[in-house]
């Protein structure tokens, strides 16, 4: 190939086929190459076992000759591909053979025909629509220009400039879709471009194909590296950068409907956190308003016991402000400081809290406002979703009010019971009394007219009056657990037994008795005598109950009263014990009436039937030996009334009681009995009951008066003190007698 041009100096042929060695201010060029075209030609002629030689000099013109073997003999066999369609490559090949006809001068502009025109159009693609996709170019050089504007015109809409300056004024003016970008360009370079590009936000989307004469993969991963999409090195196939500006812009489609679906999700997760974050918020205001406003003394506090909050009533409390309790241990806070042993008694609860238990209690605290105050106070844990404990909630209602409303209750239950005992009282002793001074009366008239018949039959009738009255008192110091007993150590299954042949005669023949008696019964230790009158009592009322006849069962067994029914039943004490359960087939109680049914002088029965102490004194002995008694029972069902006697534990001291009554033995004037009562006629009568016995008597009315004693040795010369059971000033000094034994 010969040209009639400047021709090249002789300095520059040894270097003229060096890679990026450029001949500077070579006249005629109307733009600097890049320096690798010769290396490329002499590379491509060598690799087909060529060679290129040039003949040259200035003003006179260059000559570039390449000699080529024939064939591919000489060729290695490695380097030898199979023979493919020339079809994908001709639009390269044509735009090579455009731009090589324009650089020849006088040549028209006409289009160069493309021989495979349809085998190109199936790998480009064409499209009717009227919009098609807008590529931008950048690049100094007009031929690479034109080549890729025909190259891609067909398909999308083309934009070509010649610096990186005017492509992003371009696209800022209307938004391209990809942007194809030489990297050595005037005013503003590729990578320049690049950044402005990605630095704004309305095209930082746009994907972005760096070109570039620099080969090697450094230059790739630079390009990469700088943001770019994609990098191509010229010389490039047409069907190369065909494939890749359509690929990005597959690309970017799919990215953009990727990101507007993340944008609607994020637009729709923003909102749905935004209304969660106001529900939440709402919520937080509601239960904020429903601690501050809360009559309840509320906080929260860490599981080890520290003061993270408080609400305003409980700060009143304590006259204080949350500042000056927050943080603080909880225990040493003003709610239980000024109570002698509470701060323990809270700190030691708080471990118990933090491993998930709840904490309750009634409380007497001195608090700085009010003074003594009673509360309901418990400690709660709250748990996270793995069930740990992470907060504990301190809650306190004050139930001062209710203490003292139940406390005035009490009183007024107890003055209206008072009133109906002694009412009840009353009411029997006046017709005691009446028979006892009727029948005196009757007496006292008899003997004055010396009229001595009948005489018997009043002193029996008088006599009958006070035991009567005898009855009725014991009853009445069963119930108020004031009676003398005679515990001892006490087989409750032999008992039951022994009271076989009495039951039956006092329950008539209607009444059917079975007995359940349980083996290994325990011991008890209590008064048989009154234990025997309760069993009665009970069998008789199971008994009124059964008008028309049915069973009545007596069972024994032993029982445990556990912490948890002792905490439920006030009068309920946690132990063993011996139970003895009395049921009747009987009409049954409703609950009203079981509420009552211990009350002195209540009954269901019809005037004269009964004097509502049976059951009252039960309860009394029960109570008295220590033990508990609990009725079951439905209308129409029966009725099971248990006691619990305690049980024994080890050998009591028993007192063997003889057999049947000794015969009055008459005393003598050497064995003194002191006889101390407060009343008089009491005293009277009972002196006088002892002189006839043969006694000699000494009497006082009370234990600091010594009437008739010598007051050096006031009980020397007593054998037998016998003392009021209010005497008990007396006590100390006859106790200091051992040989001398009292009677109460």
């Amino acid at each position: 190939m010969r040209d009639t041009g400047t021709g090249i100096p002789g300095h520059e042929i040894p270097r003229l086929f060096e890679r990026f060695h450029r001949i500077e201010g070579q006249v005629g060029r109307t733009h600097e190459g890049t320096g690798i075209g010769l290396a490329l030609v002499q590379e491509l002629v060598r690799l087909h076992g060529g060679n290129i030689r040039v003949d040259t000099a200035p003003g006179k013109g260059s000559a570039f000759i390449i000699t080529m073997p024939l064939g591919a003999a000489h060729l290695p066999p490695d380097r030898i591909k199979i023979a493919r369609l020339l079809a994908p490559t001709e639009p390269r090949a044509q735009a090579f053979v455009e731009e090589a006809l324009r650089w020849l001068p006088g040549e028209p502009l006409a289009e160069y025909p493309i021989q495979n025109e349809s085998a190109m159009r199936s790998f480009i693609g064409t499209s009717d629509s009227a919009d098609k996709a807008l590529v931008l170019i950048a690049d100094d050089n007009g031929d690479m220009r034109d080549y890729l504007r025909r190259l891609l015109g067909e398909r999308y809409a083309v934009e070509a400039v010649s610096d990186g300056l005017a492509a992003l004024e371009s696209a800022r003016r209307r938004k391209p879709h990809l942007v194809l970008s030489d990297v050595m360009m005037p005013r503003l370079d590729g990578l320049g471009l690049l950044n402005a590009l990605r630095s704004d936000s309305d095209l930082r989307d746009v994907p972005v194909i760096l070109l570039s004469a620099r080969a090697g993969e450094e230059a790739s991963i630079e390009g990469l590296d700088a943001g770019a999409d994609d990098y191509l090195v010229k010389p490039f196939g047409a069907r190369e950068l065909l494939a890749r500006v359509r690929a990005n812009l597959e690309m970017a489609v799919q990215r953009r409907a990727a990101e507007g679906v993340t944008r609607r999700l994020n637009e729709t997760l923003e909102l749905q956190v935004a209304e969660r974050t106001a529900e939440l918020r709402a919520k937080e205001a509601r239960l904020r308003t429903i601690f501050e406003t809360s009559y309840t003394y509320m906080g929260l506090m860490s599981p080890d016991g520290t003061l993270l909050d408080a609400n305003a009533t409980s700060l009143a409390g304590i006259e204080a402000s949350l500042k000056d309790v927050i943080g603080k241990p909880f225990w040493e806070t003003p709610w239980f400081t000024g109570t002698p042993g509470m701060p323990e008694t809270v700190r030691a609860a708080i471990p118990i809290v933090a491993s998930g238990e709840i904490v309750r209690q009634e409380i007497h605290v001195n608090l700085p406002a009010g003074g003594w105050r009673w509360f309901e106070f418990q400690m709660r844990p709250v748990r996270n979703s793995d069930g740990d404990v992470v907060t504990i909630v301190p809650e306190a209602v004050e139930m001062t009010g209710r203490r003292q409303a139940e406390e005035a209750l009490r009183q007024a239950q107890k003055m209206e019971a008072i009133g109906q005992l002694t009412g009840g009282i009353a009411h029997d002793f006046n017709n005691l009394l009446q028979v006892i001074s009727g029948n005196l009366y009757l007496l006292q008239q008899r003997v004055e007219k010396r009229s001595y018949a009948d005489l018997g039959k009043l002193i029996e009738r008088g006599i009958l009056g006070t035991q009567r009255a005898a009855t009725l008192t014991q009853r009445l110091l069963a119930f108020s657990r004031r009676q003398p007993l005679d515990p001892k150590a006490l087989d409750i299954n032999r008992l039951v037994t022994g009271m076989s042949d009495l039951l039956q005669r006092s329950l008539g023949e209607t009444i059917s008795i079975e007995t359940v008696l349980a083996a290994g019964l325990w011991r008890s230790f209590a008064d048989a005598s009154e234990l025997e009158n309760a069993l009665l009592n009970l069998a008789v009322n199971a008994r009124d109950a059964m008008p028309n006849g049915g069973t009545l069962t007596i069972e024994t067994a032993n029982a445990k009263i556990d912490d948890a029914y002792a905490a439920s039943n006030e009068e309920a004490v946690a132990g063993e014990y011996a139970m003895i359960a009395v049921s009747d087939t009987g009409t049954g109680m409703t609950s009203e009436v079981i509420a009552q049914a211990f009350e002195p002088f209540f009954t269901t029965k019809g005037a004269g039937h009964g004097t509502g102490l049976g059951l009252s004194q039960v309860y009394g002995f029960v109570k008295q030996s220590g033990g508990h008694v609990k009725i079951d029972s439905q209308p129409n069902e029966g009725t099971t009334i248990r006691i619990y006697m305690p049980r024994l534990v080890g050998e009591a001291k028993e007192r063997i009681d003889q057999a049947g009554r000794s015969p009055l033995m008459a005393g003598t004037r050497e064995e003194m009995v002191l006889v101390v009562e407060d009343d008089r006629d009491v005293r009277a009568n009972t002196t006088t009951m002892l002189r006839e016995l043969g006694y000699g008597v000494l009497e006082a009315s009370d234990g600091h008066e010594r009437s008739g004693l010598s007051k050096d040795a006031p009980i020397s010369t007593c054998s037998l003190p016998i003392l009021d059971s209010r005497a008990d000033s007396m006590g100390a000094n006859w106790r200091t007698r051992p040989d001398c034994e009292g009677l109460i």
